[in-house]
């Protein structure tokens, strides 16, 4: 007895000696390349950190989504432009919608503090890894001794089945260890899942950005290439260390090449199907297939193989060479984790949502935002006798007219049928109040653009005139040729008046008609988009600042207190402005 007693001891010992010995050698690893290689090799401000076993951390990065209530959503197109004949049915582009559960109110002051975006309060948020899940990280959580992997290369060779294992390891392990550091949206924690296809593509793209970048099939700054952002093509046999390459615009690093990630969802076709009212729409598909991995890796040969857009569907399950089946798993195909929430963690957001959804559905579809009122008092149905005329308020509510009628009604089948008709109408005057937020937002983009067009007829006029001035100096213009140049250099400046009217009557007097804050939400939104780098947002920025200067001046002083001149001294060079006006006198 003693001696089994003695050989027990002795193999608890080795046994712990070889962990203790594991760990060693996994912390001599780390430390010979500094464990924040292994989850930051690039630190930033903006940078959100949670804790991770044995002193590792999950790195994350703020998406905001621009919705500006909990049941509003932001629409992109999610896929590819340019694709291949073969993969037309799966990969072509269909319009996504993404939103988040978590509001700025939700969110840590110290957290708040890193969002820098105007008018935050309009937006949802969620937060995405900054880099794919490193070997170290994964080994971390998982517990494992095996530490023949480099801990800053990517996790990989890991299949579904693996990674829900991960998730529910480190998400009870945070929850449990780390309670306090974790948001808690009403009563629910913060958790980490995989990203859903659309939450992926939407920040490997840089989030929210103008419709024109977002219809690209891959968003990089204008000064680089893809190979400055991806890790791919023939100079590649296999992942490299996490972030070792450029960061895309949401400071992200990988979402091209490296090692393909697995999101949330399923595989499904494009389908495209004609609307009732002849419009085309093209949707995914209603048939769930295998898992979708995204954004291509180092075994990838071409660029279209590793834009955001691209789209893999993966087996969940591969044969092996002795005939068993087992997950399928791949050196090339990784992870990259996002923190969310659930959609309604308790009775106070429940209560919300429903005041948000009456709101939207009780919109007098006969009036318009401009003169909408305020007001979140619900007025009580009218006590009516049964089986009599009702007294219908042509300018009322038409939910409250019908309502009328419905009280009045004794017929339970008529009722039934009068309050299905209200459902319906609940529904049109939901999606006619969304249809017409988007219409409000695209009209003030068109009149920001408004402005870029009449800013390049004043640059035609202006380099016009000059021509014509230098070749007079030069002395070899004849009267016959200045008079025919002259003669353009006039209907450029008459392209410029009706450009600027049209800017100052259908762009800056249209949206001051509308309320205050609204427009004000919707610039910010605009802003938010257009806060690239380079020149091109550079100038959309200014456009949208002069813009907003001028509906403020119409909507206190009215339209006529708006000129042409007053505009074209904002928006153009003095040079510029004060040729047009020496021009404007001499007509």
């Amino acid at each position: 007895m003693l001696r089994k007693l003695l050989c027990a001891l002795l193999a608890c010992c080795v046994s712990l000696w070889l962990a203790n010995e594991a760990f060693a050698a996994l912390k001599r690893q780390q430390g010979a390349m500094d464990i924040k290689a292994t989850y930051n090799p690039h630190p930033e401000s903006g940078d959100i950190e949670l804790p991770m076993p044995k002193g590792l951390k999950m790195v994350l990065r703020i998406v905001s989504v621009q919705a500006s209530n909990a049941l509003s959503d932001y629409s992109f197109p999610m896929g590819l432009i340019n694709v291949h004949e073969d993969r037309s049915f799966y990969e072509k582009q269909v319009e996504a919608h993404i939103s988040s559960p978590i509001a700025y109110a939700d969110l840590p002051k110290d957290w708040q503090a890193k969002i820098h975006i105007e008018n935050p309060q309009a937006c949802s948020f969620y937060f995405i890894g900054k880099y794919e899940v490193s070997t170290a990280q994964w080994n971390a959580v998982m517990d494992s001794t095996d530490s023949k992997e480099r801990g800053d290369l990517p996790k990989t060779n890991v299949s579904w089945y693996d990674i829900q294992l991960f998730l529910q390891k480190y998400n009870e392990w945070l929850l449990t260890q780390h309670t306090a550091v974790m948001p808690v949206v009403e009563n629910a924690p913060l958790y980490f899942r995989l990203p859903t296809e659309a939450e992926w593509e939407f920040a490997a793209k840089g989030g929210s950005q103008p419709r024109e970048a977002a219809h690209k099939d891959v968003f990089i700054d204008d000064s680089k290439k893809l190979e400055d952002y991806a890790v791919f093509g023939a100079s590649y046999d296999q992942p490299q260390p996490i972030g070792s390459k450029t960061p895309n615009k949401l400071g992200m690093y990988d979402t091209s090449g490296n090692v393909a990630e697995f999101v949330q969802d399923r595989f499904r076709y494009t389908v495209v199907e004609n609307l009732p009212n002849g419009e085309r729409q093209r949707r995914l598909h209603g048939s769930q297939g295998g898992f979708v991995a995204k954004g291509g890796s180092f075994v990838s040969s071409l660029e279209e193989q590793v834009y955001p857009g691209k789209r893999e569907e993966m087996a969940m399950f591969d044969k092996q060479p002795d005939g068993t089946w087992l997950p399928h798993r791949a050196r090339s195909l990784g992870l990259r984790l996002v923190l969310g929430s659930i959609n309604i963690p308790g009775v106070r957001k429940a209560k919300a949502l429903a005041g948000m959804a009456k709101t939207q559905s009780d919109l007098p579809s006969a009036q318009s935002e401009q003169n909408t009122p305020n007001s979140d008092t619900e007025k009580p149905a009218q006590a009516v006798a049964k089986n009599q005329p009702v007294d219908i308020d042509v300018n009322g509510n038409p939910l409250e007219e019908l309502e009328k009628i419905i009280h009045s009604s004794a017929s339970p089948v008529m009722i039934s049928n009068l309050e299905q008709f209200r459902e319906l109408l609940k529904d049109y005057n939901t999606a006619l109040e969304k249809e017409r937020d988007q219409s409000l937002l695209s009209s003030m983009r068109s009149s920001v653009y408004k402005a870029d067009s009449f800013k390049n007829i004043a640059f035609r006029f202006f380099e016009g005139y000059h021509k014509v001035a230098e070749l007079e100096k030069k002395g070899i213009l004849s009267p016959e040729k200045k008079k025919e140049y002259m003669a353009v250099v006039d209907e450029h400046y008459k392209n410029l008046e009706i450009s600027t009217n049209d800017y100052k009557l259908n762009g800056v007097n249209a949206i001051a008609q509308h309320k205050k804050n609204t427009v004000d939400a919707k610039l910010a939104q605009l802003r938010n988009e257009y806060n690239g780098q380079g020149q091109f947002y550079q100038l959309f920025r200014k456009n949208i600042t002069m813009f907003a200067t001028h509906v403020d001046l119409v909507r206190k002083n009215g339209i006529e207190k708006l000129s042409n001149a007053m505009i074209w001294k904002q928006a153009l060079p003095p040079q510029m402005y004060e040729l047009l006006v020496r021009y404007r006198k001499q007509q």
